[in-house]
């Protein structure tokens, strides 16, 4: 067990206080020459491994000494008696590194008490697979898939699955040892041709019961078609000498006429209409303008008193067309005209009228868009012919003529009169 008591011997020594040539030559030729002793410190304590400085203070007659101490492990050792042993390492016999209390930190990756384990990809199956190297996904044998999660059935399996490996589990109307015999021939492959009647006897094998008129294995071989009147819905039966073929009333269609025909399929509907079918027949969903049964009657949208705000309403093919009052627009007339915005200056609060639009401008400003500022000559304030004029905006003199005087030329002067 390591010790962790120690003892401890300080010593300060003067080696130049003594500045005499002759103390100086000896110290020059006497190497050992240790100085004179000031003072010594004796500490005896217990320390532990540590990266941290414990500090220490000696007050003695002559000085007071500071000093810092601390006891460290060897490297690659660990704990309070540094007897851990730690060293990083990635190879065959771990992939880990070492934290600072000596403990092993895997890699990425890897796992288990010496990190040798490697981690397979995410859903690797537990049993099924394995890995050797991080990330892989190794497949034991009899099992397959990215996963390792998929099980391999015997070999020549045709229509078969497993739950295990090397089984062969049929899927449904397959048999035999490999799963390749057809239990239900009549279903997979409707060998029976004309109306005949189909019917599994074994493992890839059938029989047919042929309609009267028909003959051959496979009750292909026409006799006389029209027989078993086999077209349906009141169509006509014509025998050829493939078998036979209907001819169909309008309402029917198919082989055997057994099919209803679609109305919409014929495109009965106009103008770029949708067409519905319907119980009895089709419906037309007319586009806008437009109506009727088959959407080809234009709609009089005026009727309707469509425009709101307008002058007259003027029907169109198709369409229709509103001539707007003032102040009004959109197609229905339905939309406040925005001319107020931005036409009044200088403040001016802009109001919307039916026959246009009109400023009302603040005080010291006038014109149809307030754009004129007011002036104090405005009102005519020089009397009798004066001429006024105006300073900084808010000030004016008169300038009078001949005979008047005084701020607005108000006064006359006096004229004399000589005999």
């Amino acid at each position: 067990m390591i010790q962790k008591s120690f003892s401890l011997v300080l010593e300060a020594l003067d080696y130049d206080n003594d500045t005499s040539e002759s103390a100086m030559s000896e110290r020059s030729q006497n190497p050992a020459f240790k100085g004179q002793l000031i003072e010594r410190v004796l500490l005896s304590s217990m320390l532990n491994p540590s990266e941290q400085w414990q500090t220490y203070r000696h007050h003695g007659q002559p000085l007071t000494l500071d000093y810092r101490l601390r006891f460290r492990c060897d490297s690659n050792y660990y704990g309070p008696f540094c007897n851990k042993f730690c060293r990083s390492r990635d190879d065959f016999f771990g992939h880990f590194n070492c934290d600072p209390s000596g403990n092993k930190v895997c890699m990425e990756g890897w796992t288990g008490p010496e990190c040798k384990e490697a981690v397979c990809s995410q859903g690797c199956h537990q049993t099924h697979g394995s890995c050797t190297a991080p990330g892989e996904c190794k497949c034991h044998y009899g099992w397959k898939g990215p996963l390792c999660d998929q099980c391999v059935t015997f070999p020549g399996c045709v229509y078969g699955s497993c739950s295990e490996p090397w089984q062969c589990v049929c899927d449904v109307n397959w048999g035999g040892l490999l799963c390749d015999k057809d239990l239900n021939y009549c279903g997979t492959h409707q060998p029976c041709k004309n109306g005949g009647t189909c019917t599994n006897t074994e493992p890839n094998e059938y029989h047919c019961e042929c309609q009267e008129g028909f003959r051959g294995r496979n009750c292909d071989i026409v006799e006389h078609a029209c027989l078993s009147s086999p077209c349906v819905n009141g169509a006509t039966c014509v025998e050829d000498p493939t078998g036979f073929s209907c001819t169909c009333t309008d309402d029917w269609t198919g082989h055997t006429c057994a099919e209803a025909v679609r109305q919409c399929d014929r495109s009965p509907c106009g103008r770029g209409a949708t067409c519905q079918e319907a119980p009895g027949g089709y419906k037309c969903l007319c586009p806008p303008g437009w109506t009727g049964r088959t959407c080809q009657l234009d709609t009089n949208e005026c009727e309707m008193s469509i425009c709101v705000h307008a002058r007259s309403c003027r029907n169109l093919i198709g369409g229709y067309l509103c001539d707007c009052l003032p102040g009004w627009t959109g197609p229905n007339c339905d939309i406040r005209n925005s001319s107020c915005q931005g036409l009044c200056l200088n403040g001016g609060r802009c109001e919307d009228q039916v026959s246009g639009s009109r400023c009302l401008c603040p005080p010291g400003f006038l014109g149809k868009y307030c754009q004129n500022r007011k002036s104090p000559c405005d009102s005519a304030p020089c009397l009798h012919g004066g001429q006024c004029v105006e300073k900084d905006g808010r000030t004016i003199t008169c300038n009078c003529p001949t005979g008047f005087s005084g701020s607005f030329c108000e006064v006359g002067k006096p004229s004399l009169m000589l005999a």
